[in-house]
């Protein structure tokens, strides 16, 4: 139900997102007080220049006959073309900032007002196609990405953008999946599928001297085994590469030996150990160990097993010393990290359902961060201290850490809401909400911005078949309200690209407040930069 002065709908139709203030006045007959329960914004994040339409929408309890309200609409910059309408113009300024545009609502019975916030930004082209992960170089705009050449089901490739170049790194690429990178770039290693004999490889990817080795392969010639080599891992200073391997050229059977052990592979010796031999108590023959990957200083190995018992995965770590990894062989090299009832992992089968775990890149705080099967969120320090749970209330579902190692950004959906919640955790595993999503909106890949502050987080809002990126000031002094910063898009064909290849998780120009984001209303995904610094000024 509507007036022509403005929207006016009974209150509880619509879920307000601003502050009213309101004065003492009589109330006559059939008339009721007004509420001003959100601004509309269209577009909802213009670019600099454009002309956006400001829409308040104002409710009351009873039809208010007769009574007619006035508006009256102030910014913070950037022109109203109009300034006494329900619906307003507004020209945004050429700088990139957030804006803020304020209503004041009146009636015979009271004034209201709101407020809200809009991002003005441009969006640049940066990559025009097929891209999947992103990975930064440690200072200036050029990064590697990985892409797919043709269909995604044939792999994906390393290819290098710098300013006006962008190309491919290897000549007759082995295309693939699962890449990892050091931290200088200088290594990246990834599995990859040989068409014929087929077999599953791992390829460790020479960035410097663009030469591309094979360091694992399976070695059965006719049955094809998806799980014989995978997940390969860099540590951070570019000398190893572990992944984990199955064992079953052991025996000849069709079933073969349960046996999953770790391997390194070292970058300057050219040189491959196996480091997991030991099983559990009552298989102690078996070794099932899955998921390797170093720590952010390079002084561990860390890795998930069931030696404690079948099936029940835990953390356990060995020391990088004298230039090796140390394996579980040697006396006392093996610390548990993580005693939680099986819940890192879980599963009878090999290899068990996976977790997600992210190391803090400071190496001053050597953590890793896990989600378990069980949906919490345990802090693991290597000095086998034990797993630290941290108690946000609810399933956690991504976690990202600032790259100054100080805080962890988590999303946390709250079951009884139905809606997420972002939350900033510590190293010592103190936490508080920062912000919370709409009820139904799905957030996904966290990332946080660099610098001495890593102040902001940005992530992937899904509503439907929308996607669309906001970010939120991750300052205990922050406002914690999520700023929408691009505009809405349906992801088209990235799904048949190559979901989950294909990556939506932004990233970050080091040293800088440039954000690289993806962006999908093209057939294929195509990654754009939004200039952030005017945020938070």
């Amino acid at each position: 139900m509507a007036l022509a002065a403005g929207f006016f709908l009974l209150i509880g139709l619509f879920a307000g997102c601003g502050e009213d203030e309101k004065t003492d006045g009589g109330v006559g007959p059939g008339t009721s007080e007004i509420t001003v329960e959100q601004i509309i914004f269209n577009p909802k994040s213009p670019a600099p220049g454009d002309t956006l339409r400001a829409t308040a929408v104002v409710t009351a309890g009873t039809l208010n006959v007769g009574d007619f309200v006035t508006y009256k609409w102030t910014a913070s910059d950037g022109v109203l073309l109009e300034d006494d309408m329900s619906s307003v113009r507004w020209q945004a300024p050429d700088e990139s900032a957030v804006y803020s545009l304020s209503v004041t609502a009146r009636n015979s019975v009271n004034t209201a007002t709101a407020s809200d916030d809009v991002f003005v930004g441009k969006l640049e082209n940066f990559i025009s196609e097929r891209a999947g992960e992103l990975f930064p170089m440690p200072s200036g705009a050029a990064l590697y990405y990985t892409s797919a050449p043709g269909f995604a089901i044939e792999g994906l490739i390393i290819r290098f953008k710098d300013g006006g170049v962008d190309q491919p790194v290897f000549v007759d690429a082995r295309g693939g999946a699962q890449f990892s990178f050091d931290a200088d770039r200088t290594h990246a290693a990834h599995v990859a599928l040989n068409p014929f004999p087929r077999r599953v490889i791992v390829v460790h990817d020479d960035l410097q001297s663009k030469t591309q080795t094979t360091i694992a392969s399976d070695s059965m010639t006719f049955r094809f085994r998806p799980n014989e080599y995978t997940k390969p891992n860099l540590s951070p200073d570019g000398k190893f590469i572990c992944y984990q391997g199955s064992l079953l050229d052991q025996n000849t059977s069709s079933v073969g030996v349960d046996t999953f052990s770790v391997f390194v592979y070292d970058i300057v010796g050219g040189t491959t150990r196996r480091v997991t031999f030991k099983g559990n108590s009552t298989s102690p023959e078996v070794s099932r160990s899955f998921y390797p990957t170093f720590s952010s200083n390079n002084k561990h190995l860390v890795f998930v097993s069931d030696r404690s018992a079948p099936s029940v995965w835990e953390l356990y770590a060995l020391p990088v010393t004298g230039g090796a990894v140390t394996p579980d062989t040697a006396p006392d090299a093996l610390v548990r990290l993580s005693d939680t009832g099986g819940q890192m992992a879980s599963g009878t089968a090999a290899p068990p359902v996976g977790v997600a775990q992210q190391w803090n890149p400071n190496p001053a705080f050597p953590i890793l961060a896990v989600i378990g099967v069980d949906s919490k969120l345990r802090l693991v320090p290597t000095d086998g201290s034990g797993a630290r749970p941290v108690a946000a209330p609810g399933k956690v579902t991504d976690i990202r850490w600032a790259p100054n190692g100080q805080y962890l950004a988590a999303c946390v959906f709250d079951t009884g809401a139905g809606l997420n919640r972002i939350y900033r955790v510590t190293p010592a595993g103190d936490f508080e909400e920062v912000s919370a999503g709409v009820a139904g909106d799905r957030l996904t890949d966290l990332t946080v911005s660099p610098g001495p502050d890593s102040e902001f987080l940005v992530y992937a809002v899904g509503r439907g078949s929308d996607v669309w990126y906001e970010l939120v000031d991750m300052r205990p002094s922050g406002s914690g309200k999520p700023v929408r910063i691009t505009p809405a898009a349906v992801p088209a064909r990235a799904a048949d690209y190559g979901q989950p290849l294909q990556s939506l998780r932004s990233t970050w120009q080091p040293g800088s407040k440039t954000a690289y984001l993806f962006f999908l209303d093209e057939d294929t995904p195509r990654v754009m930069t939004l200039d952030l610094s005017g945020i938070g000024q």
